[in-house]
């Protein structure tokens, strides 16, 4: 799911994992992947349509700014979801591999330091 903790083997021997931990931070991840992957598939297909909008003679404005508020509402579910699960993940680490986990700067859920952090799942 982009550039989460536990997708970095360094921060998760920094912080000290179990296996129990690594297990449940996997299935964690699986199900995030179930849950978007309908959401992905259409969000690519909305992308397809507004690309033929804006590559037709004369762009319908109309058309093209209901098709990026379309894209704009699923992009919300996609963040919605991420955030979900990175609360998840965090519940699943002890108080001090949280604190650890602050110390690491990877508090905000995109990867260390600021900025984007990678990419959406």
């Amino acid at each position: 799911m982009g550039m989460e903790f536990w997708n970095n083997p360094r921060v998760a021997e920094l912080l000290g994992l179990s296996s129990e931990q690594v297990s449940q931070l996997q299935a964690l991840r699986e199900e995030g992947f179930k849950e978007v992957e309908p959401i992905r598939e259409k969000l690519l297909a909305k992308k397809m349509e507004l690309r033929l909008l804006w590559g037709t003679a004369n762009p319908d404005q109309a058309q093209i700014s209901a098709k990026q508020r379309e894209l704009n509402e699923l992009m919300a579910q996609l963040q919605e979801i991420m955030t979900r699960h990175r609360l998840e993940a965090r519940k699943i680490l002890t108080p001090e591999q949280q604190q650890k986990l602050l110390s690491l700067g990877w508090g905000g859920g995109m990867g260390p330091g600021r900025g984007r952090g990678g990419r959406c799942w």
